[in-house]
């Protein structure tokens, strides 16, 4: 567990991303996903990727769209994407990349391996152990690891500076050298949003990558299966640590005005946005129960849509609500209005305990099917609904305007919020600081985890 927050350097407009960093690494399950439990260790990763065009074939399907990577069939004969692959995994392992940049000559770094090396360097940072570079020594003994204060996945224990801020240029190049995040690439002012969403992507992708690898070549170590019928059940343990933890299912409901007919669909989603328009600003108290009041109530299309009852187009209401909701609730403010050219820059109040998305799920807040629908109310009451409570453990912060501006981010560490801004963490505020935080000023990604 990391014991207290610690700074990370500014290298050149990259607030955005260190901030949304901040939240990620004091998300608790994340924490012991790469602390604890070790599910993702970046110098076994490395070997994998590196060793895994001794086990790559097509007729298993271990190609890299298989796996996550890039091009490639996945099955019987190789394109130009894949030749191209393999060659790249012959000559280069590409788990860490470079030892200095996270990744060269066009190969997509593995963004799992670098949050496993920010983690364990934030870790060092704050318990002042220089952890990446016990790793790089041998094991110790037992006698001396007690002596050392017991090394995590390593040797030697070297002491480092308490609270030295972290450099991120490894992380930063790796997303700059991936495929998916380009658009991402430079040093223009960024938004944290979109990076939360394409980071989140990619690093599940990642994550899958190399338990696929590890999996096909166990797999091809023992093809009659008897090492694994004699080791018996395997223990479980949730491989796709991402989908996991903040995936969560819309259904989305499409209902015509007509005759009622109704019809759903599943949307998967990893955050949420939400509008704060006029109709929500109309509210006595502008709030994040609000926003999803607006977001969850049914609302007509503008175009006509094909009914399959009536067969012809009508006017059409949609709606959402959360099907399945996930284990970290991240809620995205739409502060920036790009048709208008500005930032909205309203005060949304937000609990830091116990915000409840029970009536949110479908059967308390979806209108009735058929003429019943004219209501506009669920036929069961929310005051009634289940309580399905979430509490805060991050925000991501703006200020300044639509076109400049500066991220900031709040966490929570223990019973205590810090701000993390760039390489300077402070106290929040007096107390515990949640008094400050919830009044912080441009509140704009709030992470929430689910009790």
């Amino acid at each position: 567990r990391i014991p207290a927050p610690v700074g990370m350097y500014n290298l050149g407009q990259t607030c955005f991303m260190s901030s949304v960093l901040q939240c990620l690494v004091h998300c608790a399950p994340l924490q012991r996903f790469f602390l604890r439990d070790v599910g993702h260790d970046h110098k076994s990763c490395q070997y994998l990727l590196g060793a895994a065009e001794d086990y790559w074939d097509d007729s298993d399907g271990l190609t890299p769209s298989a796996v996550g990577g890039g091009g490639g069939t996945g099955s019987t004969g190789e394109d130009a994407a894949t030749a191209a692959a393999r060659g790249k995994m012959r000559s280069k392992r590409v788990g860490g990349g470079g030892d200095d940049d996270g990744g060269k000559d066009g190969v997509d770094a593995c963004l799992a391996c670098e949050m496993d090396r920010l983690f364990l360097e934030y870790f060092g940072s704050a318990a002042g152990v220089d952890v990446l570079s016990a790793l790089e020594e041998p094991p110790l003994p037992a006698s001396r690891l007690v002596e050392a204060g017991g090394a995590p996945r390593g040797g030697c224990v070297d002491r480092t500076e308490l609270g030295q801020p972290i450099v991120t240029q490894r992380l930063l190049t790796a997303t700059w050298r991936n495929a998916e995040m380009k658009h991402l690439a430079g040093y223009e002012q960024r938004d944290a949003h979109e990076f939360l969403q394409a980071f989140l992507d990619v690093l599940g992708k990642h994550v899958r990558r190399t338990d696929a690898i590890a999996k096909k070549m166990s797999a091809k170590s023992s093809p009659s299966g008897i090492n694994a019928r004699m080791a018996g059940p395997a223990k479980p343990r949730e491989k796709d640590i991402v989908k996991y933890l903040f995936e969560g299912t819309l259904r989305s409901v499409l209902i015509c005005s007509k005759c009622g007919y109704k019809r759903s669909q599943p949307e998967p989603f990893m955050n949420i946005s939400l509008p704060i328009s006029k109709e929500v600003a109309r509210h006595a108290k502008l709030s994040v129960e609000t926003c999803l009041e607006h977001f969850t109530k049914p609302e007509e299309l503008v175009d006509p849509v094909q009914c399959p009852s009536c067969e012809i187009k009508t006017k059409t209401r949609k709606q959402h609500s959360f099907a399945k909701l996930p284990r970290v609730l991240c809620l995205h403010l739409k502060r920036f209005d790009a048709a208008a050219n500005k930032k909205i820059t309203d005060k949304v109040h937000f609990p830091a305990h116990g915000l409840n998305m029970g009536p949110h799920l479908p059967h308390w807040c979806e209108v009735m099917q058929g003429r019943q629908m004219e209501t506009e109310t669920p036929e069961k009451s929310s005051a009634n609904s289940p309580k399905v409570l979430y509490d805060l453990f991050a925000t991501v912060n703006h200020t300044g305007t639509l076109h400049q501006g500066h991220y900031f981010a709040n966490v929570k560490v223990g019973d205590k919020w810090y701000r993390c801004n760039d390489a300077f963490v402070a106290e929040a505020g007096q107390g515990d600081g949640e008094k400050e935080v919830l009044g912080s000023e441009g509140a704009y990604i709030l992470f929430y985890k689910r009790r």
